[in-house]
Formats: structure tokens, sequence, C-alpha cells
């Protein structure tokens, strides 16, 4: 399986497109997260959780706020998620469940600063993280592949 991330250029975020969802919570949609190598959690946005259609009050909060990219905010616990990523084989996704995401509350301090969702440490430990340099098609994976033996390192 091979998961291709983007550059978004007007962010300095590496960015993978999934489709969350949360069969017990009957939530399910389309958002991204940034990848993020120095977070040990997979974290939905406020934001993100609102437009998905969280409700807050049904899940249970950890007992302190957490700091994510310069905001304080309460965390919640959003249990069995499945995560769905297009492959680069186009019809297909790939499928990961996970026991568990959190999911920020109102941010404490800047509640303007955007946080974007981040796939973290508790997903990517499970796979491989490749990035090809501009001379080599400038093109970034997630994989469960050995990408040294990927002909010529440039994936298809």
């Amino acid at each position: 399986m091979r998961i291709e991330c983007k550059r978004d250029p007007e962010k300095p975020y590496i960015m993978v497109w999934v489709r969350l969802e949360c069969k017990e919570l009957f939530i399910r949609g389309n958002t991204e997260f940034a990848i993020d190598t120095g977070s040990p959690a997979t974290i939905l946005s406020y934001n993100q959780g609102r437009k998905l259609g969280v409700a807050l009050a049904k899940l249970r909060s950890l007992p302190r706020p957490v700091r994510v990219g310069g905001v304080t905010a309460d965390a919640y616990i959003l249990p069995n998620v499945n995560l769905l990523f297009r492959t680069t084989d186009r019809d297909k996704l790939f499928a990961h469940t996970m026991d568990k995401i959190l999911i920020l509350g109102p941010s404490h301090t800047h509640a303007d600063l955007p946080v974007p969702g981040i796939l973290g440490m508790d997903f990517l430990e499970d796979f491989t993280f490749a990035l090809f340099s501009r001379q080599r098609g400038g093109r970034i994976f997630i994989t469960d592949e050995d990408p040294t033996v990927w002909k010529s390192h440039k994936p298809v």
C-alpha cells in the first residue's frame, strides 16, 4: 500500500486526505491531516470535529488540557475510529482502525489560531514515511512497503 501525501504551498504542512468513520457515534466524513512525526497522538482539530458533527459532550475528556501548535485546549477521546486513505492504486482505499484519536475542544488561548488535524506517531509508527527530494520527483508517501526497493525511487 502506498498513500501519497501533498505539500501545501500555502502552509508549512505535508497533508494527507482521510475519510474518518466512527460507527458507534454515527460520525463519517472527509478531512485532511498534517503529518506530524513529533506528535505522539493523532488529533482532530476543533473545527474539523464541528464539521464532522462530533458532540464533545458525549465523549470522555482527558484529565488535562493539551497544547498543540501554540493552542491550549481540552481534549476528548473519540473511540474506535476507522481511517480510510486513497492509495496510489486509484481504485483502492486503505483502512486502518485506531482504538482512539483525540479531538480538541475550543481553545483556551488563541481562538483564531488555525490548528490542523494531525496524523501523529500513534498511526505513523506502524508505517514508513518516505520523502523523495525534488530531484527525484518530490513525492511523499506513507507506506507499508520497503521504499528502498522501489524501482529508481520513482513510485507510481
